[in-house]
């Protein structure tokens, strides 16, 4: 859902993360300076948290002084390391800008950008445009009102994945998202047969955070059987356009149980969201509509969409 998520076994805290640039004793590769500002060189790579001989590549942001930042967290061949937001300490700010852009070591990774509300209470986020520049270069968009915003970079390539965050303020408004999207799950295709990984439905870009919501999702198979579900709305506010719901469904042999198999499909969710009293209705048909990227969410298609946020 814009948001992004990653999501992996825990192998290593990333309080490690600070003491990388101590680790190892192998001289480590640097970014080339920026054509614009020549510069000492700074590190393309940082030991990795486990002190072997991998190593994690930076993310370097080009400016009159090119910045490497660490990853947060990633997933790379030499094993994955999650952590909190800025225990390497305060994260790196680029001050005002029209755009910003970014050396990576490595070809061929593909980067997404969220930016969230800065010094907010259930701050607001948007999601950035990433395009590469060629030679390593990548450069960011701004996303959003024009303001002060943490900017988290995701990059990911082969299964393999870093997460990094600096500080922007934004200089100028950028186009708004012109539509609520939402997307839900309730089975899952593991091996080729039914299964489920639990009911989730997520929306976004919602003008306003309800006090009160409740989502249904009646599932029909091919047969014209149906079901409903009530998945649970968590109400910690963490973005006002965005609403999270999930429940855990039966297990599956349960769902092999109710005759439902994969060969009875494609099955159409009929999604009714509630806000503060106000019923909205979108659909989605699963498998069809899986969104790749995020499977098995299916994306909606709204019949009465909400408010979409317009600043």
């Amino acid at each position: 859902m814009a948001h992004t998520r990653v999501v992996r076994s825990v192998l290593v805290v990333l309080a490690l993360l600070p003491l990388l640039a101590a680790c190892g004793g192998a001289d480590v590769a640097t970014a080339p300076p920026s054509s614009e500002h020549p510069q000492r060189k700074v590190p393309a790579y940082f030991p990795d948290a486990f002190g072997g001989d991998g190593q994690v590549p930076a993310l370097v942001l080009r400016g009159e002084h090119d910045t490497a930042l660490k990853p947060y967290t990633y997933c790379l061949a030499n094993g994955c390391a999650d952590g909190a937001l800025g225990l390497g300490g305060p994260l790196a700010d680029v001050g005002k800008a029209d755009a910003v852009a970014f050396w990576f070591p490595e070809d061929d990774w593909t980067f997404g950008a969220t930016f969230v509300q800065e010094g907010v209470d259930c701050a607001r986020s948007f999601i950035g445009e990433v395009t590469s520049t060629g030679d390593g270069g990548h450069e960011i968009a701004p996303a959003g009102p024009a303001g002060r915003y943490r900017v988290d970079v995701f990059g990911q390539k082969d299964g393999r994945d870093a997460a990094y965050s600096f500080l922007w303020t934004t200089r100028h408004d950028a186009p708004l998202p012109d539509a609520v999207t939402g997307s839900a799950a309730v089975f899952a295709n593991h091996d080729g047969a039914l299964d489920s990984y639990g009911i989730e439905l997520g929306v976004q870009n919602l003008a306003r955070y309800p006090e009160h919501a409740r989502a249904r999702i009646v599932v029909t198979d091919a047969a014209g059987d149906s079901t409903t579900v009530e998945p649970h709305w968590h109400a910690r506010c963490s973005d006002p356009g965005q609403l999270w719901f999930s429940s855990r469904y039966v297990d599956p042999g349960a769902v092999d149980a109710t005759g439902w198999t994969l060969d009875d499909g494609p099955f159409v969710y009929d999604v009714t969201l509630t806000l503060d009293g106000e019923d909205y209705h979108a659909h989605t048909v699963w498998p069809d509509d899986e969104d790749a990227d995020f499977a098995p969410h299916a994306t909606l298609t709204w019949d009465d969409a909400p408010p979409v946020f317009a600043g």
